[in-house]
């Protein structure tokens, strides 16, 4: 258009939606990435109707069951089972298991479990609900809980206002991620590297950037 009114306005439409767009990937990359950590992946190509599977090889050793649902907190034993999965970490690749990634509900299982709580006493408490610091004690030293409730609402699921049954966690309920220290001697574990973008720097020239870049040009000429 003619009209820089007009024009100014269409651009800040196309920002909006590239703003959107760039969220959905970061979402899709957050979510690529977590099915990674469960041993699998599958990409679907919506345009030409394939799909890419891609296995990470995890022995079957580190996609533990449990024999026992911690959802039954009066039975389970959530303690024990963790530091077996430490042992088991330990034992195939020579560092203990210590950070403990779940979500809330996850986390409220091992809380209200009987066998935690018969380990407390009543001394300087108000109530008898075992703290963080409580179930810390009973596990191998410098182990970490991380409580993690982040999610994506997809299209098809809820009106996207943030009903209740809406958001679909990275990290499901019933499910706990166990890692090793985050840096293993200098190199951190599960590392994803952003690659090198070319960028418009100037009239009819580039410049290399790392990581993910978004433009939008209004008047190439202004460049």
């Amino acid at each position: 258009s003619s009209d820089d009114a007009v024009r100014k306005a269409a651009g800040v439409d196309l920002v909006t939606r590239g703003r959107i767009l760039a969220l959905r990937n970061e979402r899709l990359t957050e979510w690529m990435r977590w099915q990674a950590f469960q041993g699998a992946l599958t990409i679907n190509y919506d345009r030409n109707a394939t799909s890419l599977y891609i296995d990470y090889g995890f022995p079957s050793g580190h996609k533990p069951t449990v024999s026992t649902l911690w959802s039954d907190t009066t039975n389970a034993d959530p303690v024990a089972d963790m530091r077996s999965w430490a042992n088991t970490m330990a034992q195939n690749a020579g560092y203990y298991g210590v950070n403990f990634h779940m979500s809330s509900t996850t986390y409220d299982y091992i809380v209200r479990n009987a066998k935690v709580k018969d380990y407390l006493t009543a001394t300087n408490r108000t109530m008898l609900i075992p703290t963080q610091g409580d179930i810390l004690t009973l596990m191998r030293e410098g182990s970490k809980f991380t409580i993690y409730d982040n999610g994506f609402r997809p299209e098809s699921v809820g009106d996207g206002r943030g009903l209740p049954n809406s958001l679909t966690r990275f990290l499901p309920d019933g499910k706990v991620l166990m890692t090793t220290d985050y840096s293993i001697e200098g190199v951190n574990i599960a590392e994803t590297l952003d690659g090198q973008v070319l960028i418009n720097d100037g009239y009819n020239s580039v410049a290399i950037m790392q990581g993910q870049q978004t433009e939008v040009i209004l008047d190439p000429m202004s460049k």
